[in-house]
């Protein structure tokens, strides 16, 4: 108790210095900031760049999360629950966490958007809290999360992107841990996304709302 009292002090007083983006790491074609979230003692972040790939490519990775574990950092276990169309998504991912802090355990919806003026899909998500129970008492379930995903189509066969996540990880967690958590997982995420695009069977990939 007395732990988490201080951990939440230091994050007050470093709030006062963290409201604004900060680059934290940069792993070209891919740059990584965090600020720290209004109203809550956690980071969020954004990771920015762009790169050679296709937007239907990627798309279509991000909708086959029982293959999530191939290319996002830590993940233990995806899948994909409900698919409405091909623009609301709802899925499960375990993210594995060393010992002694348990794994956690999240059920994310995600809705995808086009926005034909800046040839823009924008995709936002978050944990969902009320449908699904967590699958087991070695698990903490993450009910705290949201961000988006936005994807611009470039001239050069280059896609833009801007991802933007925050979560609270919830339960017990220290506080190296949790500072790793949000740099290198969703740069892990990103740059896994790019690289498992390429791969034959998410080429060529229809969508509805691209139309």
């Amino acid at each position: 108790m007395l732990a988490r009292f201080v951990l939440l002090t230091v994050f007050s007083v470093v709030g006062v210095f963290q409201r604004e983006w900060n680059l934290v790491k940069e792993e070209p074609p891919l740059k990584v900031y965090t600020r720290l979230k209004e109203g809550s003692p956690y980071l969020e972040t954004k990771v920015v760049g762009k790169a050679k790939a296709d937007i239907g490519a990627i798309l279509a990775v991000m909708q086959d999360p029982d293959n999530f574990t191939a290319f996002m950092p830590n993940c233990i276990e995806s899948s994909k629950i409900v698919m409405k169309g091909d623009t609301c998504q709802t899925h499960r991912v375990l993210i594995d966490a060393p010992w002694p802090v348990l794994d956690r355990e999240g059920f994310y919806e995600f809705n995808y958007n086009y926005i034909p003026d800046s040839n823009q899909v924008f995709v936002n998500f978050k944990a969902l809290t009320e449908v699904y129970k967590k699958t087991s008492k070695d698990h903490v379930r993450v009910t705290d999360a949201k961000g988006h995903l936005k994807l611009v189509q470039l001239p050069d066969n280059e896609v833009s992107v801007e991802y933007v996540i925050y979560a609270n990880p919830g339960g017990w967690i220290p506080y190296w841990l949790s500072n790793m958590s949000v740099v290198d997982l969703p740069l892990g995420t990103i740059n896994g996304a790019f690289h498992r695009s390429k791969l034959p069977e998410y080429q060529g990939k229809a969508f509805s709302f691209l139309e």
